[in-house]
This record gives structure tokens, sequence and C-alpha cells, in this order.
């Protein structure tokens, strides 16, 4: 996975679905429904991956389910655009606002990031041994 550049990645389980999908993935995060032609039985472990462009921010809680409470770690000015590291639920992760949107959230110690499953792309957890 890691040809697709920068990623964040969330390791989940599947918990529903068809063995095609849409496939029902349970992660620390939350519970997304993504859709994917991977073959995966319930019960495999999967992992997700959402560029950091692709998770929005919101200094208040967006009407989304897939939308969780994120403590700021860190960031970064890059002139017209801030770069997030974020931890939420025990799982790091970076977001990416470009221009004005960034702005309106400097001061937050606490922000909300939503993941739309349309972005994520679902991957077979790789398992080490045999």
């Amino acid at each position: 996975a890691e040809f697709l550049g920068d990623m964040n990645f969330i390791k989940g389980r599947k918990v529903g679905g068809e063995l095609r999908g849409p496939h029902q993935v349970e992660t620390p995060l939350g519970r997304f429904r993504i859709y994917s032609e991977l073959e995966l039985p319930i019960g495999e472990g999967v992992v997700l991956g959402i560029r950091p462009e692709d998770v929005q921010l919101y200094g208040e809680k967006p009407p989304s389910n897939s939308a969780v409470m994120a403590a700021v770690v860190n960031k970064q000015f890059l002139g017209n655009m801030t770069i997030y590291e974020l931890q939420s639920n025990g799982v790091p992760f970076s977001a990416r606002a470009a221009g004005r949107p960034a702005l309106t959230l400097l001061s937050e110690e606490k922000l909300f990031a939503e993941f739309d499953p349309s972005w994520m792309h679902l991957f077979r957890s790789v398992r080490s041994g045999g």
C-alpha cells in the first residue's frame, strides 16, 4: 500500500457485509461501510487507508456519523496549508487543511475529524509469521 503515497492507515476487522462488499469494518475510530471488490470473510483483519487531504476537520461536531473527536498533537504551518497530527481513541493520523479553513482552526486543541468512507481504501491486513 505504500505506493499510494502519504496515507493514514487504520487497523480494523470486517464485521458484516457481503463477501465482495460492501464491507462493514469496525475500527477504533468507529464503524465504516466500505465498497471494495476484495473478497473478505467476516472476521478478517483489514486496514483502511485515507489520505490526509481527505480527512475533513471541523471546530464543532458535524452531523456526519463518520466524525470523531481528536486531540491535536502537533501543527505545521506551510503557507496556505496546515498539517495537523491528531490522535483519537489511541489512533494517530494526520490531516491537511488548505486555505482559510485552516486559519479558523489554529487555536483549537481538539477538533472533529470526518472520515468519508467514499475516500477510504480497503486493504487486507498483513500477517507476520505463518
